[in-house]
């Protein structure tokens, strides 16, 4: 009987650890996996990978049952909400000079005729040798651009979700449970 006893207390101890630690190991396993999806869903249509790169876990509050996932969030990565909503079509104007003032493969291709070679890096800047034989012709001036939105890529959604019915507990209550012995 008395080892019953103490099986039992080894059991309390046991499902205690459980009761504490499983919210908590939860969060982080589901926060860590969206992380990483989401990484690989933007992957295909970043050009420089600054967006990639701006994905990470944020607040973590057990109490509420909260995790964050952040994308962004700096001055250089402003845009990350817009690739994962989309934009509706809007009007850009100038803001501190009288024009705008961008390159533009349509209009070299135009310029150059075709079959030239025309070289845009892959921030959709003109490379160095498009800018020596053009100059200021493969760049374009205008006063107003009527932008067509984009589409919505979303890239943390489908990560989230994807993650949630992924998760795998069974290894991290093992651990918990094997801790508190």
């Amino acid at each position: 009987m008395a080892e019953a006893l103490e099986g039992a207390d080894d059991l309390a101890k046991r499902l205690r650890a459980l009761s504490e630690k499983t919210p908590r190991i939860i969060l982080e396993a589901w926060q860590a996996d969206t992380v990483a999806r989401a990484k690989d869903n933007v992957a295909p249509f970043s050009k420089t990978r600054t967006l990639s790169r701006s994905i990470r876990a944020g607040d973590l509050d057990v109490r509420s049952g909260n995790a964050t996932v952040l994308a962004g969030g700096t001055s250089t990565i402003g845009y990350a909400r817009f690739v994962e909503e989309g934009t509706r079509p809007h009007i850009i104007r100038p803001k501190n000079k009288k024009s705008l003032f961008f390159p533009s493969q349509g209009a070299l291709t135009a310029r150059a005729g075709a079959g030239a070679t025309i070289g845009f890096r892959r921030s959709g800047n003109v490379n160095a040798a498009t800018m020596r034989r053009f100059g200021n012709l493969a760049f374009v001036h205008a006063k107003v651009v009527r932008h067509p939105g984009t589409r919505a890529q979303p890239y943390l959604r489908p990560a989230a979700s994807d993650a949630m019915r992924a998760l795998d507990l069974g290894p991290a209550v093992r651990v918990a449970w094997d801790g508190a012995a």
